[in-house]
């Protein structure tokens, strides 16, 4: 073989590799990319979602079992009732090469309200949030943008003494941040749902009831939040027009 052939073999090869290269380390930044998925909006999945888990809960010696999971149980349940526990579900939106939503409801809170031993409740707790995506192949979901803690939400569980008033004897999952709680009556399970703002990190907004023995209040007091019925908001309206064109009437007649 020739010393031109040679050296042209040696070329070849040498553009070959350092193409190789370039794929690899192309593709090492894509998949290695920093992900802020606060301000991100480039950042697109077909299927996003917040999963969360509790990372604390106060005190130790409440009978705490969940920390590290979506479900955090706590107490000694009393002879016929059951442990209270709150747990946690992320909502997912899902769509086409869509980026994550700047507001709706991130997920839902089921609270277990059950009747326990004095002295093993908790007094309070972290849930944390982490934010994942995936893109749809024929493979299966492909995980996409993953970022870790994007919100942290503290909470106070304030317990009540048992009285025959089920309002005031419902015990309250309580989010200093927003001043709103979650209540449910004793022996209850109630689900709620978490709105939320895209921030840096993602903010929750209001809690609101879904489903369940239970209310939402503005600030850490068993006094439900009153929403105004469809009706009386139809009312409300039908009166605010009949002012207005009364007021168009009487400016008509003294023009």
């Amino acid at each position: 073989m020739s010393l031109y052939w040679v050296r042209k073999r040696i070329i070849s090869t040498s553009a070959g590799v350092s193409a190789g290269f370039f794929m690899v380390c192309l593709l090492c930044s894509l998949l290695c990319a920093p992900f802020d998925p606060a301000y991100a909006v480039e950042e697109t999945a077909d299927e996003w979602s917040a999963a969360g888990i509790f990372i604390s809960a106060t005190p130790p010696s409440a009978a705490i079992t969940g920390i590290g999971s979506n479900t955090l149980s706590w107490g000694i349940p009393l002879l016929g009732s059951f442990s209270s526990s709150a747990s946690y579900s992320p909502n997912v939106f899902s769509g086409s090469n869509i980026p994550f939503p700047t507001a709706g409801t991130i997920g839902t809170l089921t609270f277990r309200n059950g009747t326990i031993q004095a002295g093993t409740e908790i007094t309070g707790g972290t849930l944390q949030l982490n934010l994942g995506g995936c893109f749809h192949t024929s493979f299966g979901c492909i995980v996409g943008p993953i970022e870790s803690d994007i919100g942290r939400i503290d909470f106070i569980t304030i317990n009540t003494v048992n009285t025959s008033d089920p309002i005031k004897s419902s015990d309250g999952f309580f989010i200093p941040k927003i001043d709103m709680a979650a209540w449910v009556e004793e022996g209850g399970t109630a689900v709620f749902g978490l709105n939320f703002v895209r921030h840096s990190p993602l903010e929750i907004t209001d809690i609101f009831l879904i489903s369940g023995p239970g209310f939402v209040s503005i600030g850490d007091q068993p006094v439900p939040l009153v929403t105004p019925e469809p009706t009386t908001l139809l009312l409300f309206g039908s009166t605010m027009i009949g002012l207005g064109l009364a007021a168009r009437r009487r400016r008509h007649w003294q023009n």
